[in-house]
């Protein structure tokens, strides 16, 4: 008998987890949006607008940051030029130094327009709201090209003199270090 009663507990447990599996199992069907090419789930369409958002927040961030860089720069180039001076007064050749701040200078007197035409771009905002929400995609895409192009272009045209003066600054240091005697 205890064999049968096993085998009975056996039966009324596997009983209980089929019932208690059907009743987790919802009975009505699964209903599937039709194939259509025209029409994006929503869902999608809120994460693609959320992320385009997001990108157009972030270029934003950016534009300001790179105007306030572009300001920076120019009082580097005014404190470089006293220093140039000085070490000119001193009798130093500071021509490789003041060649490369002289087209670090006109690069960013070039990148003033550029950026200054980016903040027409930020301005129109086509494709997004007043709250920076997406309002027409195709457009929005185009916005936030727009502005990266902007960026990138200011970018291109800064960096290759700043890395060139950055270069001349160090090799007129390390050709007019100062030289410590030792102390004995």
């Amino acid at each position: 008998m205890n064999a049968k009663h096993r085998l009975s507990k056996a039966m009324t447990l596997v009983c209980l987890i089929m019932i208690l599996g059907t009743a987790i199992v919802p009975f009505t069907p699964a209903l599937a949006a039709g194939v259509n090419e025209d029409q994006t789930p929503p869902v999608k369409e809120q994460a693609v607008n959320a992320r385009l958002t997001a990108i157009w927040e972030r270029l934003q961030d950016i534009y300001d940051q790179q105007g306030r860089i572009l300001d920076r720069a120019e009082k580097v180039i005014d404190l470089n030029q006293i220093r140039l001076d000085f070490a000119a007064s001193k009798g130093l050749d500071t021509s490789a130094v003041q060649a490369a701040l002289d087209v670090f200078a006109d690069a960013v007197k070039d990148a003033h327009p550029i950026h200054e035409s980016g903040q027409g771009i930020i301005a129109s905002h086509k494709g997004f709201n007043a709250d920076g929400l997406v309002t027409d995609r195709p457009r929005a895409i185009e916005t936030t090209q727009n502005l990266a192009a902007n960026l990138k272009e200011i970018r291109s045209l800064v960096k290759d003199p700043f890395v060139l003066l950055c270069q001349a600054i160090r090799a007129f240091r390390e050709a007019n270090h100062p030289t410590t005697a030792a102390t004995p």
